[in-house]
């Protein structure tokens, strides 16, 4: 036995460096997942069994992959793009839903960082205007904050940048502090800039903590590598199934349907909302002003949106907490010469409007747009 360890110890560093320079080769989404992502198709595993780079990116966790193709996707478009889209699902949802109406298939929205519909509404067809969605799922404002500082100025630096905005970007108590965040793992991989260690208070133990992930490229990947094992097997098991019943004459057995989403509240934004406050929102109010204040030394141009949301949601927030929140956002977007648009206001979206409690669906995307294209054109 004491032979086979040095033989293990070999594959294991062997398979570890290969998959951690296929990924630091791409550092995006190939090419393959993008074009799916284009068309909105779901991304399969399957369909890529011969594409290592596909493997070595799914490997990484999924505020990673997101980042990873958000950031991918704009270093492919031409520098200095019109607009660019900065929020979370809340925005990237209905930007998808109206570029993809018919598409019943959710999972691409996450890598799908057009505005093809929203660019055709600004301009006479979309190849006149470059739009370009940064939006990611559970993303802070400090976040966003990082976004705008290391990809913003310089070639891509856009001439307007819309940013959606509602609560829980303000105050996540599951991401307390926010560098506890996925996208500000994500986005500081390769290490945080002196500035931002400050402005971060980042620890030495989660330098470590980065460094070694990066270094060692299976570290912390087993619950994903079960997740996705456990889905190819539950896959294969289904088509298992459906080829014994072909050969006893039955027909094909259809995969479990989703049941239909609530619109009410999620009990995620339950336990985000622990705790929140006015005086909770000032660190990240700060990274507000700090993407305002640089906006404004590179003369770029802002929109803020309160995005909207259901009833059930806002009720789980304190009494009087939201109309001080929006009397906040206003003031900020005064001071700093930014365009505040409110959409949570009265007669603005209907329950109608919403695929669950927090995101807007087909018709609700619509109404968005209709409101942010005259906003955006004013600019």
């Amino acid at each position: 036995m004491k032979s086979l360890f040095p033989i293990a110890l070999l594959i294991f560093v062997c398979l570890n460096l290969g998959l951690r320079a296929l990924y630091c080769k791409y550092l995006q989404v190939p090419a393959s997942s993008v074009e799916q992502a284009r068309a909105g198709k779901s991304v399969e595993l399957l369909d890529h069994i011969n594409d290592l780079s596909f493997w070595a990116w799914c490997l990484q966790p999924n505020g990673q992959k997101c980042v990873d193709s958000a950031v991918a996707y704009l270093h492919k478009q031409n520098p200095n793009p019109d607009v660019v889209i900065l929020g979370t699902s809340q925005l990237e949802d209905p930007l998808w839903r109206l570029d993809r109406p018919n598409d019943q298939d959710s999972s691409a929205r996450f890598f799908y960082h057009h505005c093809d519909s929203l660019a055709k509404n600004l301009g006479s067809d979309a190849a006149s205007i470059q739009l370009i969605s940064l939006a990611t799922p559970y993303a802070l404002l400090s976040d966003s904050y990082l976004y705008f500082e290391r990809y913003l100025k310089g070639d891509w630096k856009p001439k307007v940048i819309v940013i959606g905005i509602q609560p829980r970007d303000l105050y996540d108590f599951r991401y307390l502090p926010p560098q506890k965040s996925a996208n500000f793992y994500a986005l500081t991989r390769f290490g945080l800039r002196p500035s931002e260690r400050s402005e971060f208070a980042v620890s030495d133990f989660r330098d470590a903590q980065v460094w070694f992930s990066e270094q060692v490229f299976l570290y912390d990947k087993r619950q994903l590598l079960q997740q996705l094992l456990f889905k190819q097997i539950l896959s294969g098991g289904h088509r298992l199934v459906n080829i014994a019943r072909q050969l006893i004459g039955q027909a094909p057995k259809e995969p479990p349907t989703q049941p239909a989403a609530s619109k009410k509240a999620s009990l995620e934004y339950v336990e985000a909302y622990k705790g929140i406050g006015l005086a909770q929102l000032d660190g990240q109010l700060t990274f507000l002003k700090r993407i305002l204040v640089g906006c404004r030394q590179l003369q770029i141009k802002v929109v803020i949106v309160n995005m909207p949301l259901t009833s059930s949601n806002l009720d789980l927030l304190p009494a009087g907490f939201y109309s001080s929140y929006l009397s906040t956002l206003s003031a900020i977007s005064a001071e700093y010469g930014a365009s505040f648009l409110n959409l949570d206001g009265v007669n603005s979206f209907s329950l109608d409007d919403f695929a669950d409690g927090e995101h807007l669906n087909a018709s609700g995307a619509l109404k968005l747009q209709s409101k942010l294209v005259p906003l955006i054109r004013n600019r």
